[in-house]
């Protein structure tokens, strides 16, 4: 079995960390906080055709190459999950309810803080316009209805939160029995995951695309009868911990990752060409292809000190409280850019929203981890 070679103590010496999983969610936080001002600037995934063909062939280019990478980093977290979580001992009802307590109960008191600050901030910038008028009941009883997760009027970057808790809910049952049976038997139902969830999709989205008359696949074993598609990125992400890709060799591996890449995005940018509308999405192929190779390369190339690698460990270590924070300052400024207060481009929107967003989250997010609660609850720090 793998073992991971290389670790370091944090500056207070009291645990070790390994290096590798740094910059892998260091990555993943910047890929999604890239991914909702890319969405904001450029409107994709409704009537983005509009948008795309007024622009040059250089910003479709750079768009679509954006737009690839904000799709890597759910894919990378969930696999940090996954390298992380599967390996955990979970044999009695003792180990499941510190499991929960110490992994589930933390992402939901988490979201609640923040689906209650979020659902404030959208009432707020309803009430303002609307010069103070507003139905009290029924804004009292939306808010209770976003925090049971019923009907909620929140962001929709939020939509990660109720994904990843679902799955922590039942990863319990799949860590008591993956390390029992054999990998084939895993990779059975994997494999009838990955053609329903990602091969049969991306191709009918092709068939779409190009207006083909040809049938559409349909496949009778549904994913959700299964898993979670998203739990297939916690799976690889185990088993690439493991060492399942480790006798491949690096210059096939970095050659293969960034071929798929570069068509991924070619292929995206074709798509902003057509009026389907089509998006990159997570349960693309290419995108699982390219993530579990970067899982791997972040897995080879990153287990050694740099100087940098105290800033890339405070980001990882607050990368949770950043995908929280970001996504309400960044709604902030998308609504002064809506608004007309300043007029720019698209790329420089793009660039505007995720670099003041992300380190305004990082200044936010250091002032207030300050006070223990704040620290605890609403970012999940746990250093």
């Amino acid at each position: 079995m793998y073992k991971l070679k290389e670790k370091y103590s944090e500056p207070n010496g009291l645990k070790k960390r390994v290096v590798w999983y740094d910059f892998a969610r260091f990555f993943a936080i910047v890929s999604i906080t890239l991914n909702h001002a890319v969405n904001r600037s450029y409107g994709i995934g409704s009537n983005h055709f509009e948008t795309f063909f007024g622009l040059s062939l250089k910003s479709s280019y750079f768009a679509a190459i954006i737009q690839v990478v904000s799709r890597l980093g759910v894919p990378i977290f969930l696999m940090l999950s996954g390298a992380l979580l599967l390996n955990k001992k979970m044999e009695t009802a003792e180990d499941v309810k510190r499991f929960y307590k110490h992994n589930l109960a933390p992402l939901f008191i988490a979201t609640e803080i923040w689906l209650f600050i979020m659902y404030i901030q959208i009432w707020l910038c309803d009430f303002i316009p609307n010069k103070g008028n507003f139905n009290l009941i029924s804004d009292i009883k939306g808010l209770i209805l976003t925090l049971c997760f019923t009907n909620q009027k929140t962001n929709g970057s939020m939509w990660y939160m109720p994904m990843i808790m679902g799955i922590y809910l039942f990863l319990p049952m799949i860590i008591m029995t993956i390390d029992k049976i054999p990998g084939k038997y895993v990779a059975l139902s994997c494999s009838l995951v990955f053609i329903g969830s990602y091969l049969y999709p991306n191709y009918n989205s092709f068939l779409a695309q190009t207006g083909s008359s040809a049938d559409r696949l349909d496949f009778a074993f549904e994913p959700l009868d299964l898993f979670s598609p998203f739990l297939l990125f916690i799976i690889i992400g185990y088993y690439v911990n493991k060492g399942l890709l480790k006798k491949i060799n690096s210059f096939v591996l970095v050659f293969v990752t960034l071929f798929v890449f570069a068509l991924c995005c070619y292929y995206q940018k074709w798509g902003f060409g057509n009026t389907y509308d089509y998006v990159v999405k997570y349960n693309s192929t290419g995108v699982l292809i390219v993530s579990t190779g970067l899982f791997e390369i972040f897995r080879r190339f990153s287990d050694k000190k740099h100087f940098y690698t105290p800033f890339v460990t405070y980001i990882s270590e607050i990368s949770f409280g950043i995908y929280f924070v970001h996504i309400c300052i960044m709604q902030t400024l998308n609504c002064l850019f809506e608004i007309g207060i300043w007029n720019a481009s698209r790329s420089v929107k793009l660039i505007v929203l995720e670099v003041v967003s992300f380190a305004l989250s990082i200044v936010f997010i250091w002032l207030f981890s300050k006070i223990k609660w704040c620290k605890k609850y609403m970012f999940v720090i746990k250093k």
